[in-house]
């Protein structure tokens, strides 16, 4: 499978950066006020747990809000 994203400095991503390591991929948007925060927060305490996978572990975001979710957005 062939994609290619963005990441939140503009850098493009695809199955090339992933291959190798287990991944993680969470579809949200930035202007969700409950339930992203506190996944995105929840998964951040994940990866820096005790372990050697959650250490190399990649975490994707997929933003669902195209109008919202630019890159500046996302680096914030």
């Amino acid at each position: 499978m062939n994609f290619c994203l963005t990441d939140h400095e503009g850098r493009a991503v695809g199955p090339q950066n992933l291959i190798g390591r287990p991944s993680m991929v969470f579809f949200g948007f930035t202007w969700c006020p409950d339930v992203c925060p506190t996944t995105l927060s929840d998964i951040a305490g994940w990866r820096d747990g005790p372990g050697d996978v959650a250490e190399g572990m990649n975490v994707v975001f997929i933003a669902v809000d195209s109008e919202r979710d630019t890159v500046s957005a996302m680096a914030g």
